[in-house]
């Protein structure tokens, strides 16, 4: 069966060429680590904001300051937890001997 005509595409396979060389990620981990803060500061000016709005009396749906209140609250505790197995990680490396 040829799954090409059914719309998928295989993923690649690695031969014993490509390792010789060596992956380059597509973003650094600062990067990611920088993307990640930016994306938990804005979800949290969005949920202040809307608890804002609906705290001086203006029409917004509370099923969106709630979505928006929880998904701010999920990306600072993943980005706490991410802080603390870092801060964990450099720990571990500066207490192994030389």
């Amino acid at each position: 069966m040829d799954v090409t005509k059914a719309g998928f595409t295989l993923p690649k396979v690695p031969t014993l060429e490509s390792k010789d060389k060596t992956p380059t990620p597509e973003k650094a981990f600062g990067e990611v680590l920088a993307q990640s803060l930016n994306s938990t500061v804005e979800a949290q000016n969005t949920a202040e904001a809307l608890s804002t709005a609906v705290a001086n009396g203006e029409d917004v749906p509370m099923h969106k300051v709630v979505e928006a209140v929880s998904a701010a609250e999920i990306k600072l505790q993943t980005l706490v937890t991410v802080r603390d197995r870092a801060v964990q990680a450099y720990q571990t490396l500066t207490q192994m001997p030389i």
